[in-house]
């Protein structure tokens, strides 16, 4: 009966000292985590969906504008009982987004640009008018067509460069060319031109986009990295993802346990697996002492120097947390600090065994109270 005390008491300490020394590894801080947290959002810039969201925002933009334009020109065509045929889009000025090849600094600056998004169309009601007394000018005639309207802007937006890539700066009142064809009946088509005063009526930044698509984050890490990693300001991110990959292997660390190494991508499923063994076995021993203990009722049983067979609180409180609360724990720390490789089965078998050992720690605890 003793021996048995004694190899019981042995595997809980080995228990305990096994799963705090994974637990001290699992939340001990590196500067892993910081390149993976990086590497991840980098990840999210590299995928083409990223660039088609933006040029996407892009005509979206111009197609919600050109629908007021449309609205305008179909109120012409009634008025006038005439037919236009084309349906011109206001005049659409944007920065676009840095090529993949471009390095993060390029990318930062592009996100930070005062103005990338610059629309200039005219006032509906000034259009309308304008329009409709400029072909009654020309005697157009109820049934004829419009053809060819086009908007052209005279001068340009002021733009200066900064790294390679326009940005806008000071934007003046500009005047619009609204130029088109009248198709008479005769078969003559007679040129016309209206000049019209242009609004600005969009005049948006890169972080509207960021902000209305909830990528956000993008900024966001992209300046943590800066401040965490200088060295690939002015990488590109595939050198910058090679960058970081070569530094996360150089913090891959082992982890010492009774003279065996456990390298840190392993021990995310060895230390559940490990866990797991102790626990069942723990178990088996528990259940072979109540075995011996039914048959004959050993009073050294109660005397023997273990917590575990103490009655009182502090002892249960202890005793259930060295056999369920800390061995899961450092478990679920471990799976948790590998979360960016989910979808691996190191991973996988990882948390299988975790779920395991909070199921198997209950039942060693429920046993061991079967033994006061």
């Amino acid at each position: 009966m003793i021996e048995a005390l004694k190899t019981l008491r042995l595997v809980h300490r080995l228990i305990i000292v096994v799963s705090v020394t994974f637990l001290a590894f699992a939340i001990t801080p590196t500067d892993k985590d910081k390149y993976m947290a990086t590497m991840k959002q980098l990840r999210k810039l590299q995928k083409d969906d990223f660039f088609d969201k933006y040029k996407k925002y892009i005509e979206d933009v111009g197609i919600q504008e050109s629908e007021e334009i449309k609205a305008v020109l179909d109120n012409v065509a009634k008025s006038l009982n005439v037919k236009i045929e084309e349906r011109p889009r206001p005049h659409l000025t944007y920065v676009p987004l840095p090529p993949k090849t471009a390095s993060l600094a390029e990318f930062l600056t592009f996100f930070n640009k005062d103005k990338t998004v610059f629309i200039a169309k005219p006032q509906e009601s000034e259009l309308e008018a304008l329009l409709i007394e400029k072909l009654q000018s020309d005697s157009i005639k109820a049934g004829e067509n419009i053809i060819g309207l086009r908007f052209k802007l005279l001068g340009k937006p002021e733009f200066v460069v900064e790294r390679k890539f326009l940005i806008i700066s000071r934007i003046k009142p500009i005047t619009m060319v609204l130029s088109g064809k009248i198709a008479h009946k005769d078969g003559l088509e007679r040129p016309f031109s209206l000049n019209i005063q242009a609004t600005v009526r969009k005049d948006e930044t890169a972080n509207d986009w960021l902000e209305s698509h909830d990528a956000k984050w993008f900024v966001k890490e992209l300046e943590k990295s800066e401040e965490q990693f200088p060295l690939i300001r002015h990488k590109s991110l595939g050198e910058a993802m090679e960058y970081l990959e070569s530094k996360l292997d150089s913090e891959v660390d082992d982890i010492q346990l009774f003279n065996l190494k456990v390298s840190e991508r392993r021990v995310v499923w060895v230390a559940p697996v490990v866990t797991f063994a102790l626990l069942l076995y723990f178990l088996s021993h528990i259940k072979h002492l109540l075995f011996l203990y039914k048959n004959k009722p050993d009073r050294q049983l109660n005397q023997f120097p273990w917590i575990s067979l103490y009655p009182d609180l502090l002892s249960k409180v202890l005793t259930f947390s060295t056999v369920f609360l800390l061995p899961v724990a450092a478990n679920v720390c471990l799976v948790f600090r590998t979360l960016d490789d989910f979808g691996s089965l190191q991973t996988f078998i990882g948390i299988v065994f975790t779920i395991l050992d909070f199921f198997l720690g209950i039942q060693v605890y429920q046993k061991l109270e079967l033994l006061k």
